[in-house]
């Protein structure tokens, strides 16, 4: 979910209007409205704790610390790996099976 829309979400949750939510962050109205339209999409420091405390959403998910790549947005079983790699040019596959034996050597390793 966007942060746009996290942050409409959360403020319809709790029943605020865009008044009272700038209100209690310390901003205008419009600036609200900016930030759910998507228009302003970096909220000053000092205004992602209040906005945080008031709407109940992690500074992380604010920040955008949390978001998932595209291909971690579901996770894939066994299968559905297997499937993807025996898609892969023959190269590929033998950079990712040299990647995977430089993990495998190196765990439990310093």
């Amino acid at each position: 979910m966007e942060l746009s829309d996290m942050i409409k979400a959360a403020r319809a949750e709790r029943g605020y209007s865009l008044r009272d939510l700038a209100r209690i962050v310390g901003v205008s109205k419009s600036t609200v409205s900016r930030w759910e339209s998507g228009y302003i999409g970096d909220i000053k420091r000092d205004k992602v704790v209040r906005l945080s405390q008031a709407l109940g959403i992690s500074i992380s998910d604010i920040m955008g610390w949390n978001k998932k790549l595209p291909s971690e947005e579901g996770s894939m079983d066994l299968s559905q790996t297997i499937e993807i790699i025996s898609k892969l040019p023959p190269s590929e596959v033998r950079l990712i099976r040299e990647f995977a034996e430089l993990i495998r050597d190196r765990q439990g390793k310093p």
